[in-house]
């Protein structure tokens, strides 16, 4: 089921069907009982680069899959990374050998999602009254009011609570100080108004919106699904400016038809970060805080992707899933351009920067 542009700004409510991860891990779901953002403080330096854990990994002694476990990691545990180095991935995986170096072994890399650990200075008061912000610790949880006691937000009823990763982006409002005088920005999601402590939400500035070539105005984004590795290329004047690895949907084996809808389309409308949900009740999705959102087709975006790491094969349901920094770089390059902090424009045909997608 493809997600209507309508539906794509708005709370797809399929009930409490979400199982986009899993909740058999003791505990996950659950709001802590130790200040996360207190704690991250005392144990990282900012700028050490970390890495969250994805799914269950074992701990190798060697960057190869057949080198002996030393431990296991699990959804959610936090590492530190040391490097990335270039191993022998899972047969079932020959695009990708990428591992990395922890402080306890090495770790598959599709299944570890890496940011760099950066505590922020909160805002006294929001210019402008919104600005953008960006999860910039390994997560933050979503409160219905601003005092870490209070209830966790609910993105669908008896459903997990709002954990916000690192990478993802809301829209901020206003400043408000708890009982112990600690800031919380009051982050205004399509529906799903909530509190996080701004500590772990970085300002995104204008000038971190800013366009990228803009006197151009031959720009073309290839999607090229014909490879081995699926790929994106920007184009100015036929020539290729910018390139990332990237995830589409994937292909019907029957009917062949692939979930990224091949042929060229323009880009309609574009969101600094939205959330987004589809499906059905057995495989719906229901993400908040989206990045560098490009919408050029019914349901289908070419988006940040802060939910895996393994780029080169299909992964999504349609959508053209991409690091945050290739996300980024796309969102400014591409036409139409975006307001800020308004954050979201919209652009009637003939649209924006087109998007070939071939296969």
């Amino acid at each position: 089921m493809k997600l209507s542009r309508r539906k794509f700004l708005q709370l797809a409510a399929l009930g409490a069907g979400y199982e986009l991860l899993p909740k058999n891990i003791p505990g996950l779901w659950k709001q802590s009982n130790v200040d996360l953002i207190d704690y991250w403080k005392k144990t990282y330096a900012n700028g050490t680069r970390l890495g969250r854990v994805l799914a269950t990994l074992p701990l190798r002694t060697r960057p190869n899959e057949d080198a002996a476990q030393v431990g296991t990691k699990y959804q959610d545990n936090i590492v530190t990374i040391l490097r990335e180095v270039i191993g022998k991935g899972p047969a079932s995986s020959p695009h990708n050998h990428r591992w990395f170096e922890t402080t306890d072994g090495y770790l598959w890399a599709p299944h570890v999602f890496p940011q760099e650990f950066q505590i922020q200075t909160p805002l006294e008061s929001i210019p402008d009254g919104k600005v953008w912000v960006e999860v910039s610790v390994p997560w933050v949880e979503g409160h219905v009011a601003p005092d870490a006691n209070s209830p966790v937000y609910l993105l669908q009823p008896g459903d997990r609570p709002a954990t916000l990763y690192n990478a993802a982006i809301f829209p901020a409002k206003k400043v408000v100080k708890d009982d112990q005088g600690r800031a919380w920005y009051f982050l205004d999601e399509l529906a799903a108004p909530m509190y996080a402590r701004a500590e772990g939400l970085r300002v995104i500035t204008a000038e971190e919106t800013a366009p990228i070539s803009p006197d151009v105005e031959d720009k073309l984004i290839v999607v090229d699904l014909t490879g081995t590795l699926l790929t994106l290329s920007a184009r100015e004047n036929g020539k290729e400016v910018y390139y990332a690895v990237i995830s589409s949907g994937g292909q019907d084996p029957k009917t062949k038809v692939w979930a990224t809808t091949v042929g060229e389309h323009p880009i309609s409308r574009k969101r600094i970060g939205v959330r987004m949900g589809g499906g059905d009740l057995l495989t719906g999705y229901d993400l908040v805080g989206v990045g560098w959102t490009c919408l050029f087709c019914e349901g289908e975006a070419i988006h940040s992707t802060y939910w895996h790491n393994d780029y080169g094969i299909p992964k999504s349901h349609g959508c053209v899933n991409a690091r945050p920094e290739d996300a980024k770089w796309i969102f400014r390059w591409t036409t139409p351009i975006v307001p800020y902090p308004g954050g979201d424009v919209e652009k009637q045909m003939p649209g924006g920067t087109h998007v070939r997608v071939v296969a």
